[in-house]
């Protein structure tokens, strides 16, 4: 389980990158309301909203892979479905996905 709370982490941390991105979004978003360099801005914001896209795609290539290690993880003697470690997995990575999904819809 070490290993898979490692990949946790991992994620979590790609997803606060996202949450920072998508933040500095918002103030140039607001910036360019009042802002007379509207290119530049704009400009700006695109190269986040790319950077956003990019660490979203890898997030959820993560979540797959930990999806996947579940389903292998199953296998396992004393790991099967229901087990405590399978639902603490499936659990975990399911909120993951789903705190990527809220963090998304906001946007």
């Amino acid at each position: 389980m070490d290993k898979f709370f490692e990949d946790v982490e991992d994620v979590k941390e790609d997803m606060r990158s996202v949450e920072m991105l998508y933040r500095k979004l918002q103030e140039a978003n607001e910036e360019s309301k009042t802002a007379k360099a509207m290119k530049e801005i704009r400009a700006r914001m695109d190269k986040d909203v790319e950077l956003v896209l990019k660490h979203v795609k890898v997030v959820k290539g993560k979540l797959e892979v930990l999806e996947r290690s579940n389903v292998a993880n199953r296998s396992l003697p004393g790991c099967g479905p229901g087990s405590p470690a399978d639902r603490t997995r499936t659990s975990v990575v399911s909120g993951l996905g789903k705190k990527l999904k809220d963090m998304m819809a906001i946007a």
